[in-house]
């Protein structure tokens, strides 16, 4: 699967992510699945900071037919 990457000038991501899945439904009948990262920092205490991108990007994609949304944890370990 080839890397397609989105350029936006606007502070909102995921409505260029919506909009870039829409268009790709429409010219593919197939179904579509998003993968979404989900940080999970080493302390516990920061993990609030993160993953809102999740949050809004899934409750925007979860009434779209087609699309199937998984998140995958990712560790994030301390340097």
């Amino acid at each position: 699967m080839p890397l397609k990457i989105l350029h936006t000038e606007y502070a909102s991501v995921t409505r260029p992510i919506v909009a870039f899945i829409d268009k790709l439904h429409e010219r593919h009948d197939e179904r579509i699945v998003v993968l979404i990262p989900v940080a999970l920092p080493q302390p516990l205490r920061y993990r609030f900071l993160h993953n809102h991108l999740e949050v809004a990007l899934a409750a925007a994609l979860k009434t779209r037919p087609g699309v199937i949304v998984a998140s995958v944890p990712v560790p994030l370990r301390d340097a």
